[in-house]
């Protein structure tokens, strides 16, 4: 679940529908495998897949094009794009999956000084310009640029003076294999939305002040003092930063300059965070962020286990995602945590809980859909009631310790009247399928499913271990 979803789909009759009323209102030309529309129609927004007959009619000028501000060809190969035709008020220029046999003659961009949007997608670049590595220094010319996507071209490498494309608001630059950025790209002062992987930013960041969306940020390698520069963005309001293997020895430095420059965020447009810590030692994220972030959305913390965050409470009103990793999970955590009043999505990592377990009492978490619950070594919880809108759930633990603990492996699943989908990983000594103790295991697992309304959809996956043998009996 992001902050912004990606897409989404819908029925078949939905989407024939959508698309035949597109057609009608002239919203966009779609060239599938219908024919080509009479010269006449004024075209707007074009859109070509998998008909390299129709991409071919597209650059022949056989198609009134004088009106379009909008091409998308998508999976057409096996033919050459010439330099682009008179198209005057182009805005969106988007060419993806292509393969070897393309031909593009990008001095054709050139003349493109209205363009909008600009993708190159899924290894396009090496294989048409014919270079190792890409410089697209053609795009520099293209002034009023508000869009700028390199989406699978491997070994392209940005031009220094990217920071002439002052009207720029997106680059996105998660398929290019892009880390290190141009010290000009900080004159970008309209760019709201900068994604790649691993970017590492020069110093004076802090100045592109319309910056909603960044990361994901290589936290080992930019400056030392990034957060510095993080702080004076007070638009922000989705970050991700990851702090990776690496030979820097100033680890701890580094994450409390983030943890600095968050709390100065919080309280302002700050919704989304994500921290990907693959280090370890993160504590300081548990502990000290304060204020605590009262607009904060969704919380993304994945690292080694640690504490509970001190500075999640029911002061958080518009948390809807959390997904952590908690060392020990105690009674008192998981009150917090019901006491959310907005969380819908919650996903928790636990490697320990309570000695005499953990219920979810009556009442609880009125507003969530996806609840897991992953405590593979352990007991993981009860469900005593609550709940009522739970859609989705996944659970993780050790049938031995849920027996000696609980008493059984009912674990409550009846109570939850509105579930659609139950995924449980269950580890236990087991033979295999055909051992009877895990026979018996999903007989008491669904016996509770069977008491739903919803007739949900189950998943019962086994991490086996064997049973230990007496010293000096090895099995065949």
């Amino acid at each position: 679940m992001n902050a912004v979803e990606e897409g989404c789909r819908v029925h078949d009759i939905v989407l024939n529908f959508l698309i035949s009323r597109s057609a009608e209102e002239n919203f966009v030309t779609m060239l599938d495998n219908q024919g080509l529309p009479s010269s006449d129609r004024r075209i707007r927004r074009l859109s070509v897949w998998y008909n390299t007959v129709h991409a071919v009619a597209v650059f022949r000028g056989t198609m009134n094009l004088s009106h379009l501000r909008s091409i998308s060809i998508c999976n057409v190969g096996g033919w050459t794009m010439p330099p682009v035709l008179d198209l005057p008020v182009l805005r969106v220029l988007d060419l993806e999956e292509y393969d070897d046999s393309w031909i593009v003659d990008h001095d054709g961009f050139f003349s493109l000084f209205h363009l909008r949007h600009l993708m190159f997608s899924r290894g396009m670049l090496p294989a048409q310009i014919g270079y190792q590595n890409f410089y697209p220094d053609c795009i520099l010319s293209l002034f009023h640029l508000r869009y700028l996507r390199f989406g699978g071209g491997r070994g392209v490498m940005l031009p220094a003076q990217i920071g002439n494309l002052q009207y720029l608001q997106t680059l996105d630059l998660s398929g290019a294999k892009v880390t290190e950025l141009p010290g000009s790209i900080v004159h970008l002062k309209r760019l709201m939305c900068l994604v790649g992987y691993q970017l590492i930013m020069p110093d004076g960041f802090g100045n592109m002040e319309c910056l909603q969306e960044l990361g994901n940020l290589d936290g080992c390698n930019c400056s030392i003092s990034f957060g510095e520069d993080l702080a004076l963005l007070s638009k922000l309001r989705v970050l991700r930063v990851t702090f990776m293997w690496g030979s820097t020895t100033d680890l701890r430095t580094r994450r409390e300059s983030l943890l600095s420059s968050l709390c100065k965020l919080g309280g302002n447009s700050l919704r989304c965070v994500y921290i990907y810590d693959n280090v370890g030692g993160g504590d300081c994220f548990v502990d000290s962020w304060y204020p605590p972030p009262c607009r904060l959305q969704k919380f993304i913390h994945i690292s080694k286990y640690l504490g509970f965050p001190k500075w999640i409470n029911s002061c958080l009103c518009d948390l809807t995602y959390l997904d952590i990793l908690v060392q020990k999970m105690e009674k008192e955590y998981l009150r917090i945590l019901e006491d959310l009043p907005a969380i819908r999505f919650l996903y928790l990592d636990v490697k320990q809980v309570s000695d005499d377990g953990l219920f979810i009492s009556q009442g609880a978490f009125p507003c969530l859909t996806c609840f897991q619950f992953y405590n593979i070594d352990g007991p993981s919880l009860v469900f005593e009631g609550g709940m009522p809108m739970l859609e989705w759930l996944r659970l993780g633990f050790d049938a031995d310790k849920a027996q000696s603990t609980y008493g059984s492996l009912d674990v409550g699943i009846g109570h939850l009247s509105s579930v659609r989908r139950i995924g449980l990983t269950v580890r236990m000594i087991s033979e295999g399928q055909n051992d009877p103790v895990e026979k018996a295991v999903k007989s008491i697992i669904n016996g509770q499913v069977q008491m739903l309304p919803n007739c949900p959809t189950v998943d019962i996956g086994f991490s086996r271990r064997r049973r230990s043998l007496p010293a000096g009996r090895e099995r065949p």
